[in-house]
C-alpha cells in the first residue's frame, strides 16, 4: 500500500520513507515510475534512488501535516479521477510540504557540519527528533556522527575523550580571560584576589572530574562543572 500512497501523492505531498534496513528517504517528487519500481532523487543528499514495490511496501512513512495520507479507498478514488482529496485538502498539505522542506534543510546543514558519509545517520536522527544529540556532537567537535541510543563502548569512550577535552579547553579560556583583566594593572590585592579565583577553578574541575568517574553515558549532558556555567549542553533544557 505504501507504493501506492507515494504514487498518487507524487508531486503534492512530500513524505519521507524509512526502509526496514533502518535507510531514510526525502521524496518530494518522482522522476518515474516503471510497473512496480520507483525513481526519486532523495531531496536531502540529491542521490538518484530506485525501490521496487516490495521495498515501499515494508517502508514507514513520514508527513508533517493532517489528512496528507488518503485512504485505501481514497487511493483508487484519486486514481480513478473521481476525488478531490487534493482540493480539499490542500491547506493541511501546505503546512505539511512547508514543514518537510524545514526538516530537509536541517538535515542539509547537519551533513555540511559533518560529512555526507554520515547522511543517512543524519536524515534518520533529525526524522526521530533526535537533533539534539546531533548538537552535542557538533559542540564537542566530533568527528562523525554516532547513535546514542546505541553507542559502542570504542565511541562510548571517543564522546568522553571529546567531552574532557572540552572541559578543559573551557577552563583554559576561563583562566586566559582572568589574566587579560589583570593584565596591566597596578593592585595587588586585585591580583590575588584573581589567583585566589583562578585556583578555585582548577580545584572546582579537579573535583568534578573525581565524582564523575563512571557517570552512565546519558547522564553526562547534564553534567558541568559550577564554576564553568553556563554549560554549552543547555539546549533548551536538555
Amino acid at each position: 500500500m505504501i507504493f501506492d500512497v507515494i504514487k498518487v501523492l507524487a508531486g503534492k505531498v512530500k513524505v519521507c520513507a524509512t526502509s526496514a534496513e533502518g535507510d531514510s528517504y526525502f521524496i518530494s517528487s518522482i522522476d518515474g515510475i516503471d510497473g512496480d519500481e520507483v525513481t526519486f532523487t532523495d531531496a536531502v543528499d540529491g542521490i538518484e534512488v530506485k525501490l521496487d514495490r516490495s521495498m515501499v511496501d515494508q517502508c514507514g512513512l513520514t508527513t508533517y501535516g493532517e489528512a496528507t495520507v488518503p485512504t485505501v479507498v481514497e487511493i483508487g478514488r484519486i486514481q480513478s479521477n473521481e476525488s478531490t482529496f487534493f482540493e480539499d485538502n490542500s491547506k493541511d498539505h501546505a503546512i505539511s510540504n512547508k514543514k518537510f522542506d524545514s526538516v530537509a534543510a536541517t538535515c542539509k546543514e547537519y551533513i555540511q557540519a559533518f560529512t555526507s558519509k554520515d547522511a543517512q545517520l543524519i536524515k534518520n536522527c533529525v526524522i526521530e527528533g533526535r537533533n539534539r544529540d546531533l548538537e552535542k556532537l557538533k559542540i564537542l567537535g566530533a568527528d562523525r556522527v554516532l547513535v546514542f541510543n546505541k553507542i559502542s563502548v570504542p565511541d562510548g569512550v571517543y564522546v568522553r575523550q571529546l567531552y574532557w577535552s572540552l572541559i578543559d579547553k573551557k577552563l583554559i579560556q576561563a583562566l586566559q580571560e582572568i589574566d587579560e583583566s589583570i593584565d596591566g594593572i597596578d593592585d595587588e590585592e586585585f591580583k590575588v584576589d584573581a589567583e585566589i579565583i583562578k585556583e578555585d577553578l582548577r580545584k572546582n574541575v579537579a573535583d568534578y572530574r573525581y565524582h564523575m568517574k563512571g557517570v552512565e553515558f546519558e547522564k553526562l549532558f547534564n553534567q558541568w562543572p559550577t564554576l564553568l556555567n553556563p554549560s554549552p549542553f543547555n539546549l533548551n533544557g536538555s
